[in-house]
């Protein structure tokens, strides 16, 4: 575990990833650094943010999990509209509501999947990627 600035503990996890996937390498990085910025700048002080990659079932997940308070049921349906922002407690000078809605887009632009949801065991946000391998 490495410890930041914010005094976040950062997690990364890695399983069963094959060597090499064809995607475009600048647009997926984008897209993971969207993720993982906004679980960095949501997390309480001293939280604590978890990245994880895996294999499953041919695809490659992406797994960002952060032990914020969580989305909204309105978030979880509107977290990847352009300028949505949510509740004014996640309004903040830094976010301007497009990360999301530029990782889905990657997302969608290659037909792969991206999900967004509470996570059951931290309470946080929890977004994957997922990417076919073939």
């Amino acid at each position: 575990m490495i410890q930041s600035t914010k005094g976040l503990k950062v997690e990364f996890i890695k399983s069963d990833v094959p060597k090499s996937i064809m995607i475009d390498q600048s647009l997926l990085y984008r897209a993971i650094m969207n993720v993982i910025s906004n679980a960095v700048d949501y997390s309480s002080n001293k939280g604590k943010v978890c990245f994880e990659i895996k294999l499953v079932d041919n695809k490659i997940k992406f797994i960002t999990t952060d032990s914020g308070k969580g989305f909204s049921r309105e978030d979880i349906k509107s977290a990847t509209k352009q300028f949505y922002m949510g509740d004014s407690s996640r309004v903040s000078k830094i976010h301007f509501g497009i990360g999301l809605y530029i990782t889905e887009s990657f997302v969608k632009l290659h037909g792969r999947a991206l999900y967004i949801a509470n996570s059951p065991i931290t309470g946080g946000v929890q977004v994957t990627i997922e990417i076919p391998t073939y």
